[in-house]
């Protein structure tokens, strides 16, 4: 696991439960398939994204 990853789960292992419920209240499970996007050049990211499974790709234009 790379450092950064788990920078963020020993954060998020700390967390109050009563923290976490709500943080687990506010997210949304989204599932995209292959070739999709999910966000497209010049918009703005208004989201943050925690992939669970599978990979994304970065492309610069």
């Amino acid at each position: 696991m790379h450092t950064y990853l788990r920078k963020i789960d020993k954060f998020v292992t700390q967390l109050a439960p009563d923290t976490l419920i709500a943080l687990e209240n506010c997210a949304a499970v989204q599932q995209y398939k292959k070739g999709e996007y999910l966000l497209r050049q010049d918009q703005v990211c208004r989201s943050s994204f925690y992939i669970t499974d599978g990979i994304a790709r970065k492309f610069d234009a």
